[in-house]
């Protein structure tokens, strides 16, 4: 199961992370620094380093938020196969296009990205509101029937 891309777009859109628009642009980019020197072929694929996406050196600490950034604009296109990614053993960041993300980056495809977030649906966030109270109650009245026993364990994931 996935979400549609205007799903995932506002989904990403309330966590303020980049959206597709920002991964289709990162994956033409991708593509247009094939010839770059820093650029590494291994195992008959094109690495390009993190370092170029971010604009930014390994091991600069003032700036390292940059690599935040290209891994949040990357996370859609690794999830849809557009990119695969891998590191060294310095754990430094390659990302390698497939040949789907080299169609994508390469295709004249007109995009089209909402503009703005959907309506907010406060039914839907206070029912779920109420939910999570509901459990997070039925979980802290809870008693150990039998004291060798853990007892319920709420597991917080989502909460």
């Amino acid at each position: 199961m996935s979400l549609t891309d205007a799903g995932e777009w506002q989904t990403r859109g309330l966590c303020n992370l980049p959206g597709l628009e920002e991964t289709v642009s990162s994956i033409q980019q991708l593509h247009g620094l094939r010839s770059n020197a820093d650029v590494m072929k291994d195992c008959g694929r094109l690495w390009i380093p993190e370092t170029l996406l971010a604009k930014v050196e390994w091991g600069d600490n003032d700036n390292r938020n940059e690599f935040v950034i290209v891994e949040d604009m990357m996370l859609p296109a690794l999830v849809r196969g557009w990119v695969i990614s891998n590191a060294t053993v310095h754990r430094h960041v390659c990302y390698s296009l497939t040949e789907e993300g080299t169609k994508l980056a390469t295709s004249k495809r007109k995009w089209k990205f909402p503009k703005g977030l959907l309506a907010w649906e406060q039914d839907a966030a206070d029912r779920y509101d109420a939910r999570v109270k509901e459990s997070q109650n039925l979980f802290a009245s809870q008693r150990i029937a039998n004291p060798r026993e853990i007892g319920p364990f709420p597991l917080r994931a989502s909460m």
